[in-house]
């Protein structure tokens, strides 16, 4: 398995968990070592995630996104026009190249998409960008066509 999808599957599994969850009980989820998991959950940290984590007590995923304050480039628009087109086919890639394609389980990707919305007024900072406009537009044609469900978030 390679570290990224590891790392990959390291924030799926704190996102399932709503509570604290031990070190040891993630390590034997995600088939890692307790020393190899301390170095994910510092790379993930070094990015950005917001994961918590005092002994005794457990690691936890703060609610929200993670993605930077920047605009997509021409490239990461495409990975992310990719994964809706993936979706809305009903095309599933081998999880170990989810996150090549810009997409993972539909439920995540909703849900994910969902609490970045939910209460902001735009989706990547303070002002409008073309992300307002490329996220909009394609959750909108997706409720239009039933292939994203209505949630009061969008």
């Amino acid at each position: 398995m390679s570290r990224t999808t590891r790392l990959f599957d390291l924030m799926q599994t704190l996102r399932r968990h709503r509570r604290p969850v031990s070190g040891t009980v993630l390590a034997d989820e995600l088939g890692v070592s307790l020393r190899t998991l301390y170095r994910d959950i510092a790379a993930l940290k070094a990015i950005g995630a917001e994961i918590e984590g005092e002994a005794g007590l457990g690691y936890v995923l703060k609610p929200g996104l993670l993605l930077p304050p920047l605009m997509f480039s021409e490239e990461e628009l495409e990975a992310v026009a990719l994964g809706l087109v993936a979706q809305a086919c009903r095309f599933l890639a081998h999880p170990e190249h989810e996150v090549q394609f810009g997409c993972g389980k539909y439920e995540t990707v909703v849900e994910t998409l969902a609490n970045a919305v939910a209460g902001r007024r735009y989706i990547a900072g303070d002002t409008f960008t073309a992300a307002d406009v490329y996220v909009s537009s394609h959750s909108g044609w997706g409720m239009q066509f039933g292939t994203l469900e209505r949630r009061p978030e969008f």
